[in-house]
């Protein structure tokens, strides 16, 4: 990928993650947004260079958009797993298990573990503890019921 466009894919990301933060857009939060995240993703391009990885995230187009349908039911059913179980105290300590990534080239099990991470992270009752080989995640949950996002994730 050429320099200038993943420079400016990273800021476009960047800036959108600021923006979603804003309770106001004006111009001086734009202003701001457009200036910070700048340097933020030059030094995302450098250390993604300097690690010398690639990532092929287009190998998993069709895993990323299975999990974004699935992943708004995924954070509104954890979470009344969650409160439900905070409400009647018989939450458990949860269970550790193991997501496995499907078998494919370096650059594609990189980029749906890194996303697989951001989707379960992303739901209250889970979170990526281990990533004891390249393809496998450890996750801990603490309330397990579908929609399951790790098997829609990968």
């Amino acid at each position: 990928m050429p320099l200038a466009a993943e420079a400016g894919g990273w800021w476009i990301a960047l800036w959108g993650v600021w923006a979603l933060t804003l309770s106001a857009f004006s111009l001086a939060e734009t202003v701001t947004a457009a200036v910070v995240t700048a340097p933020a993703a030059a030094a995302a391009v450098a250390a993604r260079r300097a690690e010398r990885v690639a990532w092929h995230p287009a190998a998993s187009a069709r895993a990323v958009l299975r999990c974004v349908a699935v992943w708004p039911a995924a954070v509104v059913c954890d979470t009344v797993r969650v409160v439900a179980a905070a409400l009647t105290g018989r939450g458990g300590s949860g269970a550790v298990t193991e997501v496995r990534l499907p078998p494919g080239r370096a650059e594609s099990t990189a980029a749906r573990g890194a996303f697989t991470t951001l989707a379960l992270g992303s739901t209250p009752s889970s979170v990526v503890v281990d990533v004891p080989r390249g393809d496998r995640l450890r996750v801990h949950g603490l309330a397990a019921g579908p929609p399951r996002l790790g098997r829609w994730a990968r």
